[in-house]
């Protein structure tokens, strides 16, 4: 069944059954077309991420004010690659 694509997809780089790597490398095979028009966010308390097709991350330690603000910012920037915020 076809359903609307998500707006942001944000993702914690360490999850319980596979990572927000792991993730983004099924989703690029099973589904490609959603990281063209789609932001993928890593959430992290890393200071950088490995490189991949994600649009950028956002650090925990921003609270929920920062977190807010970054997702505002890949709202807005869409889903081009970018730095960390």
């Amino acid at each position: 069944a076809k359903s609307a694509a998500p707006d942001l997809i944000l993702l914690d780089m360490r999850m319980p059954d596979m990572s927000g790597l792991e993730f983004l490398e099924i989703l690029e095979k099973q589904k490609p077309d959603i990281l063209e028009n789609v932001p993928v966010v890593f959430l992290t308390s890393m200071n950088q991420v490995p490189e991949s097709k994600a649009s950028g991350f956002i650090r925990k330690d921003k609270g929920i004010e920062g977190l807010l603000e970054g997702v505002n910012h890949f709202f807005e920037t869409g889903a081009a690659h970018v730095n960390g915020h």
